[in-house]
Parts: C-alpha cells; sequence; structure tokens
C-alpha cells in the first residue's frame, strides 16, 4: 500500500510538471509570435514612412546626398542599420553594424526588387538577432533599387528566455 501511494504521488508530480512545461512552451510561442508581428509591423511603417525620401535622392543621382540622407534617417528611425540598393542590388549606400551589413540575404533584396513588393525575414549571428525588410525604390514608373531595414530582435529571445524562468519560478 506504501508503495502504491509513492508510485501515485511521483505520478502526480511528473504529469503536473509535464503539463506546465507543455502549457509554458505554448504561451512563449505565441508570445514569440506577437512580438515578430509587432517588430514587422513596426519595421513596414518605417521603411514605408522614409522610402519617398531615398527614392527622391536616388532620382538626384548624388551619391553624398544618399549617404549623408542614409546616416541621419539610420540615427532618426533608431533602427539597427539602413543599406541602399541599385536595381542590379549592388550596395549604394549603408550605415550601421558592417559585419551585418554584409552578410544581408541578397534574395530578400533581389525579391524585393522583382516583385516591387515589401520583403522581410529574420537573420543572427552569434551576438546579435535582426529583422530584415526590403522596400521597393522606383523612379516614375521603373524600378530604381531597394531600401532595407534592419531592426535589432534580440530583445524577442530576452524576453521568451524571461518567460521561461519566470514560468517555472511560478512552478
Amino acid at each position: 500500500m506504501h508503495s502504491f501511494r509513492l508510485r501515485l504521488i511521483v505520478a502526480l508530480i511528473v504529469g503536473v510538471t509535464l503539463l506546465s512545461v507543455a502549457s509554458t512552451y505554448f504561451e512563449v510561442l505565441a508570445h514569440k509570435h506577437m512580438l515578430r508581428q509587432e517588430l514587422e509591423r513596426r519595421s513596414v511603417w518605417m521603411g514605408t514612412s522614409i522610402q519617398s525620401d531615398f527614392e527622391n535622392a536616388l532620382a538626384n543621382g548624388n551619391r553624398q546626398v544618399l549617404n549623408q540622407l542614409t546616416e541621419r534617417l539610420k540615427t532618426r528611425t533608431g533602427v539597427l542599420g539602413l543599406a541602399i540598393f541599385d536595381a542590379n542590388g549592388q550596395m549604394l549606400s549603408s550605415y550601421g553594424p558592417a559585419p551585418i551589413l554584409q552578410i544581408l540575404p541578397q534574395e530578400i533584396i533581389k525579391k524585393s526588387i522583382e516583385k516591387g513588393a515589401v520583403e522581410g525575414g529574420f537573420g543572427h549571428n552569434d551576438e546579435t538577432q535582426w529583422l530584415v525588410e526590403a522596400f521597393p525604390l522606383h523612379n516614375g514608373s521603373t524600378m530604381a533599387g531597394s531600401l532595407v531595414v534592419l531592426a535589432d530582435a534580440s530583445y524577442i529571445r530576452a524576453q521568451t528566455n524571461d518567460l521561461w524562468a519566470r514560468s517555472f519560478w511560478w512552478a
């Protein structure tokens, strides 16, 4: 009889623990998804608001003005980085962390230029996570290039880790 009680107690503890871990897992996934959607929404809003500035700068063809505009708007928007590409996918101007700007996914930029639509995706290296949003730039009716907005997504991992820790502390 004593052995039965002990097994029942252990089974209940294991069952409650597994249920708690499963519940936390789905809660973390939902929270992470919500944070990513919000970051995408903010990045699209920022990119759309500065898109016309870059279209005008590209139409003028002055590279110095383009570099100054990239630096000024990166600082004003608070994004991780900004880059401008021509219609062939060659970088014209950038401002932000060079290691990340060098490994930008070219397929996102090319899709944005080919489709004439906003394209995006998440990326990471050892210490940083980011969101890449590429916006098509037009010169009248022709495709002039792409504006790439890099947004810092590192806080998403920190918040999900915090959610795991709080959940385990509560359990």
